[in-house]
């Protein structure tokens, strides 16, 4: 299944817009550990049973990763800004 999701809304709704309720993945209670990526504009998400790891690399922020099954994180700086950050890619 493939799903895009960035938030939930109050009434429970998913939404793909990152500010339009609270961050899915700070209300996943398990156990199942998630790892997720593309949501830039948040940046490194820890939660207890998710991690997003999208910390902005293709536009010259860090590349990072979670090292299991310790969840050790570690990040490298990206060597240059891959892509402009536009309006469609904030969101």
């Amino acid at each position: 299944m493939l799903l895009n999701l960035r938030s939930i809304r109050p009434d429970g709704t998913g939404s793909k817009k990152p500010n339009d309720g609270v961050l899915w993945a700070s209300l996943w209670l398990g156990p199942e550990l998630v790892l997720f990526g593309h949501h830039a504009s948040a940046g490194l998400q820890v939660h207890p049973h998710a991690i997003g790891l999208d910390t902005g690399c293709v536009y010259g922020g860090k590349l990072s990763a979670c090292i299991l099954p310790e969840r050790k994180l570690v990040s490298v700086p990206a060597k240059r800004q891959y892509s402009p950050i536009t309006r469609e890619s904030a969101t």
